[in-house]
């Protein structure tokens, strides 16, 4: 990292950044660059542009609602029934694995 330019630092970060809001299931992976980015201690303005980053990674590709346990019991359930019996669609499925 350190042979990097600080303006091809940033734009790293910048394209990184965009990739994994793009694509959160499948970029996951690049929150450790930008976490890199984070431990230069020389460049200030590069890691402070990297936290700025993870921050707006973190704040788009959390969701804004509550994600329950799957077995938790829902407030809406009248007879006690855990949620472990109840049957969810493919893409319902898919989302609740991935959170």
């Amino acid at each position: 990292m350190a042979e990097l330019t600080f303006a091809w630092k940033i734009n790293l970060v910048k394209v990184i950044k965009t990739e994994i809001i793009s694509f959160p299931a499948y970029r996951y992976r690049k929150l450790r660059d930008l976490l890199t980015f984070c431990e230069d201690p020389k460049d200030v303005d590069v890691v402070l542009k990297a936290i700025t980053a993870l921050c707006e990674v973190f704040a788009d590709i959390i969701p804004s609602y509550r994600i329950r346990e799957q077995g938790e019991k829902d407030d809406q359930t009248t007879n006690g029934e855990k949620g472990k019996n109840m049957k969810f669609s493919k893409e319902t499925s898919a989302l609740q694995a991935q959170e």
